[in-house]
């Protein structure tokens, strides 16, 4: 076995190590980068903020101040030529290397290498303008400047501007030029066309003579039964109901007379009126009867009483005459209810007046009509012993006529009423 040369080398060997020799890629030094300078922004011009101040026309933008363009940078020196040695080997060198026992060298052969260019240096932007707006020209401005009007301290106030007093003053003005001219026309106005000419005659309207109605004069009752019937005296000390009636005997009446019975007070010296000889005889009566403001008229009168009747309910022929009597005065113009709430109790007040028997009392009050009259009665028990009453119209007024017989109700109505009226 033979030895091996450590020193030999298999020449398949050298040619691999040879072929990536020549394939690996030669280092290329670095270029260097060169930074372009930043370029210049124009400043921007700040813009005011709005407020409520009067337009103002904005002043003319300044011309934009020239930028200095950056210095050029220095010029690098020139780079020193390098250079680079190379083997080249040959196939024959190579083999010829190796038969003779030596490691295949290539030639060495200098090889210059060229500096790559250096990158020229870009040119500096120029410094971006801002567009400049034609400006009209500034006129001379012909109104008037305002006051500033300051805002309210409160924020949540409305805010109000000033009234330029000027303003005011003329407006006032117009108001008094307005009314003047009004005043003025108003009396050019009345003194052309309304006030009458000194010439005219002024027209006297001629007052016509209306004669007013004459008031009926008011006229007694008593003034309209001539006759007399006679006279009872109240006496001092003496019973006044006791003297009427012992009087009423010794009156003598025609038969189907009317008579005035005159019933004086011995006190007064004066004829009695209805309501007062009730009061002197202490007869009840509702007041309300009475007429206001003390128009107390009345009369009382006598009557020769022709009928009669028996026990039994007949007519007695050719009886001799009585005296009964009658009540007329002037009452209130309610009468007609106060009259009917006295129904019940009037037997009783007016029986031992009136000379009728209350045990014969007929029952209550009924109605009957004479020459239109309506007359409430009650008779005990026949019509010529009775209470008759009646509210009968005379001269505007309302008489009450009271009677104690049918036939005196019936004569007393006849002479306030009478047939050809």
């Amino acid at each position: 076995m033979a030895d091996q040369n450590p020193n030999s080398v298999t020449p398949q060997n050298n040619i691999d190590d040879l072929v990536k020799e020549l394939g690996r890629p030669q280092a290329t030094p670095p270029t260097p980068s060169v930074i372009p300078p930043k370029p210049v922004m124009p400043t921007p011009t700040p813009v005011p903020p709005r407020s409520v101040m009067p337009v103002v026309p904005a002043p003319a933008p300044k011309p934009a101040m020239p930028v200095p363009a950056p210095a050029p940078a220095p010029a690098s020196p020139a780079p020193q030529q390098q250079s680079y040695q190379s083997n080249i080997r040959t196939m024959a060198d190579d083999l010829s290397s190796l038969k003779s026992g030596k490691q295949p060298q290539g030639t060495t052969l200098p090889k210059p290498v060229m500096p790559s260019p250096a990158p020229a240096p870009r040119p500096a932007p120029a410094p971006v303008q801002p567009p400049v707006r034609p400006t009209a020209p500034i006129m001379p401005s012909t109104t008037p400047t305002l006051p500033t009007a300051k805002a309210p301290a409160n924020p949540n106030q409305f805010f109000v501007p000033e009234t330029p007093k000027a303003q005011s003053n003329s407006r006032n003005l117009l108001f008094i030029g307005i009314g003047v001219a009004v005043i003025v026309f108003g009396v050019l106005y009345w003194f052309l066309f309304i006030r009458p000419a000194a010439t005219d005659v002024a027209e006297v309207p001629i007052e016509t003579f209306t004669p007013r109605p004459t008031a009926t004069p008011r006229v007694a009752i008593a003034s309209i039964f001539p006759s007399s019937a006679g006279t009872i005296a109240f006496t001092a000390g003496a019973d006044p109901f006791q003297t009427f009636t012992a009087g009423l005997k010794t009156i003598v009446v025609s038969s189907g007379r009317l008579g005035v019975l005159t019933v004086s007070d011995a006190n007064t010296g004066q004829p009695l009126l209805p309501f007062g000889f009730f009061d002197r005889l202490l007869v009840p009566y509702p007041v309300e009867l009475k007429p206001a403001l003390g128009n107390d008229d009345g009369v009382i009168l006598a009557y020769g009483q022709q009928e009669s009747f028996s026990t039994k309910g007949q007519v007695v022929q050719n009886a001799t005459a009585s005296t009964r009597f009658a009540f007329v005065t002037q009452v209130s113009d309610f009468a007609a209810a106060t009259l009917r709430t006295w129904e019940p109790t009037m037997t009783d007040t007016l029986a031992a007046l009136f000379g009728v028997t209350k045990t014969k009392n007929s029952g209550p009050f009924s109605d009957a009509l004479y020459q239109g009259t309506s007359i409430r009665f009650k008779n005990f028990a026949y019509p010529d012993m009775a209470i008759d009453y009646a509210l009968v119209p005379y001269n505007g007024v309302t008489y009450l006529v009271m009677a104690n017989s049918r036939e005196t109700m019936f004569a007393v109505i006849s002479a306030l009423n009478p047939p050809g009226k």
